[in-house]
């Protein structure tokens, strides 16, 4: 039976109200050789005045942006040298950038950093709220501005139905003070969905400084059919999120959202480069990516790379679907369930990522929802460590809470380096999951996992087929090569756990080449566990070393044990755990590795010990993470 409960809901959004005074710490400007920093006619600013009454006090900023919506072309809007260090003080919402083709640079003296500030007017919740370039048209530059105090420093939103819009770039803009920094939104109103068909091509936000309560960048499609970004830069800027004030969560420093609620559908995202960012404070995630989200429908995200990213928060989570209109509005009939959303074609690749608590990489196909699909994901080169005062995870990819028919496939998770220290108890560094609570006949399948290197206390490499009243997930096609894995160094292989998981399946598993300890290949594995029923587990251990294998071979071996039973306790070295009063035993981590030990299991008994949880969780399963709307 569906839920409306939701387990993950990712938002990429606009909230709205008050602002809060942050510091700004200059720092050096990204500087791009393609930047185009003056054309068409100039217009030089030369008051700090915010009044619209012709020249004779100098011209206003203002001004200045009238003048360019009256008769469109192209414009730069400079500032005079004698504004420099100076601030400008806006009493109402300036005019949008309505008429395109139009640079504002606010780098008088070249060097790449703003010199003039531009101040929001102070204002009550109830007086309205207080944007600050709101840019409705393409072809526009905004250039080293420093954004003060704007309940939204940057945003985009369309004119009109149905039009086009590129060439936009937002770069080396300082944006403090607020409670958002960039935000592209193309709303509906309400609950009324609209088919607003626009498209926003070739935009560009680099080397901006946001240090704001809520919110870093966002593009997203809330109550919208039929949007679309294509060609999307986020590169080299410096977001801080300080958490909020308690009264809302925090939103993603980075967040791409493709569909929220009912009826929202048709949505794209495509051709997108995250990369060279540095991410810090307490942000919902680092990076969120998200298709589905409150009901919304067969939307899609495509051709994304994330890179070189500097994460010093919760990490990167991939989501195609997640929650039902019953988590924003219990009276709101009949519940809607997110169905047919798609991410696929992604790569995540040499990203630092260092995190307290809960964090990693996690990527999910449905919390709940239908038919919805994550593939052609890699997962590469990227060095994860926590030193955590709770379970942290590391690489999830999860689906399936509470939903049918989800896949995960076609993944490659290589050459990652995950360090955890803190508490004993932590959970596995890589999770393969088929479904969590609720979940049937989802799938998870075609993954290479290789040349990892974890350490920590929890279990090394954990695949799993389904958890309490789960039934009919496969997890199959699983490559495990080559992994180096300390700490407690065991590779844990489970088909189903608790009351009503059955007919789970976990098969066409080859271990090769992996060192756990000072073992190769150390395996445990049961078919049902804490009360399930009917699950299977089938894997083999390849034994012909790998040619691009970096594990050396050992000079002594172990033959590891194909299952645990209740009379083995001590063979079963899993991570200590609360419920089921288990204890860690701690294994050497050796550089050197033993001579290939061939071992095949295919198991059904019902051992009692098992504990599932996730480090790296590539499941059908679903995660708690951020609670935030899309609202505006």
């Amino acid at each position: 039976m569906r839920s409306g409960r939701p387990c993950v809901v990712i938002a990429c959004c606009l909230v709205v109200a008050g602002w809060l005074g942050l510091v700004y710490t200059p720092r050096i400007a990204v500087a791009q050789d393609d930047l185009v920093l003056t054309h068409g006619t100039v217009i030089t600013v030369t008051s700090t005045s915010d009044d619209l009454n012709g020249v004779p006090d100098g011209i206003s900023l203002r001004e200045a942006i009238r003048a360019t919506n009256a008769d469109p072309g192209l414009y730069t809007i400079e500032f005079a040298p004698s504004l420099a260090g100076q601030t400008i003080d806006i009493e109402t919402d300036l005019p949008e950038l309505a008429g395109g083709g139009v640079i504002i640079n606010g780098d008088v003296d070249g060097d790449l950093i703003p010199d003039v500030a531009v101040r929001a007017p102070a204002r009550t919740v109830e007086e309205g709220f207080a944007f600050g370039f709101v840019i409705s048209s393409g072809d526009n530059t905004l250039h080293a501005l420093e954004l003060v105090g704007w309940e939204l420093g940057v945003g985009f939103r369309p004119a009109t139905p149905g039009a086009a819009y590129a060439n936009t770039t937002i770069a080396n803009v300082v944006i403090r003070g607020g409670r958002n920094g960039i935000v592209l939104n193309a709303p509906g109103s309400g609950t009324d969905v609209r088919a607003n068909e626009n498209t926003w091509v070739n935009t560009r936000i680099m080397g901006n400084q946001i240090d704001a309560a809520l919110g870093g960048v966002s593009v997203g499609f809330g109550f919208t059919i039929g949007d679309a970004v294509e060609g999307l830069v986020i590169r080299g800027n410096e977001i801080h999120v300080a958490g909020g004030d308690g009264s809302e969560e925090a939103h993603p420093a980075i967040g791409l959202s493709a569909g929220f609620w009912d009826g929202s559908t048709d949505n794209q995202i495509t051709d997108v480069v995250i990369a060279g960012n540095t991410i810090t404070g307490l942000p919902g995630h680092g990076i969120v990516l998200s298709t589905g989200q409150v009901g919304a429908s067969a939307n899609l995200i495509s051709g994304v790379r994330i890179e070189g990213n500097m994460i010093g928060t919760r990490g990167i989570l991939v989501s195609a679907s997640d929650a039902t209109t019953a988590w924003v509005d219990p009276d709101y009939t009949p519940v809607a369930y997110p169905d047919d959303n798609a991410i696929r074609d992604i790569e995540i690749v040499d990203n630092t990522i260092r995190w307290d608590g809960f964090g990693g990489i996690q990527i999910i196909a449905s919390s709940p929802g239908d038919r919805n699909v994550v593939e052609d994901v890699h997962i590469v080169g990227n060095d994860l460590r926590a030193a955590a005062d709770e379970p942290a995870m590391f690489i999830s990819v999860a689906a399936g809470d509470q939903a049918s028919a989800n896949r995960v496939r076609n993944l490659r998770i290589e050459d990652n380096t995950i360090r955890l220290t803190g508490p004993d108890w932590q959970p596995p560094g890589i999770q393969l999951m088929g479904a969590a609570h609720g979940a049937d006949e989802n799938e998870l399948s075609d993954v290479y996992v290789a040349r990892n290197d974890i350490e920590g206390n929890g279990v090394g490499i954990h695949l799993h087929g389904g958890d309490q009243d789960s039934a009919r997930n496969h997890v199959s096609e699983i490559d495990v090569v080559c992994n180096r894995i300390g700490g407690s160094p065991e590779i844990l292989i489970t088909g189903g756990r608790g009351p009503g998981a059955t007919g789970n399946v976990v098969s066409d598993v080859v271990l090769a080449g992996n060192l756990t300890g000072d073992v190769l290949n150390d395996v445990m594995s049961a078919a049902n566990t804490d009360g399930a029923q009917d699950n299977t587990v089938d894997w083999t251990v390849d034994d012909q070393m790998p040619e691009d294998c970096p594990i050396t071979a050992p000079t002594t071996t172990t033959s590891p044990p194909p299952t645990t039973t209740p009379d083995e306790p001590e063979t079963a070295p899993v991570a200590a755990d609360a419920e089921n009063g288990l204890t860690a035993t701690p294994a050497t981590f050796a550089e050197s590795s033993p001579v290939t030990n061939p071992e095949a299991g295919s198991d059904s008994s019902p051992p009692t010990w098992v504990w599932v949880g996730g480090g790296v969780t590539l499941a059908f399963a679903a995660g708690w993470f951020l609670r935030s709307r899309f609202r505006t």
